[in-house]
């Protein structure tokens, strides 16, 4: 599960924007700068740089993936029907 696709350009930005409370107005409070390609990426969301507006630090945000709740829904329904076998 570690070679899932990483979202990169807008797809990025349209994740960041959905993780943040406040979205797109709170993100750009809180953050002066945003690369946009992840360091990583995986299942269950991808890592990114940044930079807090306030104190000009240089951070790393986790992005969970918009699909997460239907993944862990067919996996756990998975899981279930595996176990009926045990």
């Amino acid at each position: 599960q570690d070679r899932v696709p990483a979202k990169s350009g807008k797809e990025a930005w349209d994740l960041v924007y959905s993780a943040c409370p406040g979205g797109k107005v709170g993100f750009h409070r809180v953050f002066s700068d945003f690369d946009d390609v992840p360091l990583a990426a995986a299942s269950l969301g991808q890592v990114h740089k940044a930079r807090l507006r306030e104190t000009g630090d240089a951070v790393a945000i986790k992005i969970q993936r918009a699909s997460l709740k239907e993944i862990y829904d067919k996996d756990l329904d998975l899981m279930s029907r595996i176990a009926s076998f045990v």
